[in-house]
């Protein structure tokens, strides 16, 4: 994740037409990071676990 928010702003614009572009390495760490937003948010949605909870774990960083 800290790999992910190193990245500038401009480096996720357009990101699918781009992605040959980066190093194997980070379209694996942003599918990997997708991947766990997705299921935190699908826990979230299924009321498994609670949006307050996804805030304390994760700082903010993905909630307004």
């Amino acid at each position: 994740m800290s790999t992910v928010l190193a990245q500038p702003e401009s480096y996720f614009t357009d990101l699918a037409p781009e992605a040959q572009a980066y190093s194997p390495e980070v379209v694996r760490m942003l599918k990997e990071t997708g991947f766990r937003l997705e299921a935190l948010g699908y826990l979230v949605y299924r009321h498994v676990l609670p949006l307050r909870s996804v805030e304390e774990l994760m700082g903010g960083m993905i909630t307004p």
